[in-house]
């Protein structure tokens, strides 16, 4: 699809990934990958030849699906993003139904959650410089507690 894109002349992909994709992606990197990330709205390629945009990252599938009979689009099933049986992204979406029975705003906090990342608040020495918060002598102090 990026070799296909470039060879097209188009520097942009928009994929059909919506904010339940999302979600899901999010929950099957932590729980599964032990990665904390998911698909953002609009991405840099790594060799940096195209832009990913997803035009419906923060639109809800069912809102979609609604949205397609109002209009009368044909639906075309997808079998490339978990669709298959026995998938993990399966049981993570039966997870999040089930957890939005008993947190109504589920969805709604976890996209808030997304946009509200406090990288001094979670582990990563890469987003935040833990060390830069620990004074000389405190070092020194840490560094003799541990032999």
């Amino acid at each position: 699809m990026y070799n296909a894109a470039v060879e097209m002349g188009c520097n942009k992909i928009a994929l059909g990934h919506h904010a339940d994709d999302i979600f899901e992606i999010l929950l099957l990197n932590l729980f599964y990958g032990g990665v904390l990330k998911t698909m953002p709205a609009i991405l840099n390629s790594d060799d940096g030849r195209n832009t990913i945009i997803r035009p419906l990252a923060y639109c809800r599938e069912t809102e979609i699906s609604q949205f397609s009979s109002y209009m009368r689009y044909p639906i075309i099933p997808c079998d490339l993003c978990g669709s298959q049986p026995g998938l993990k992204r399966k049981k993570v979406k039966r997870l999040i139904a089930e957890l939005q029975e008993d947190i109504p705003g589920l969805r709604g906090s976890m996209l808030a959650a997304l946009k509200n990342v406090v990288p001094s608040h979670l582990l990563d020495t890469k987003a935040f410089n833990f060390q830069s918060l620990i004074t000389p002598s405190e070092l020194v102090e840490t560094e003799l507690d541990v032999s």
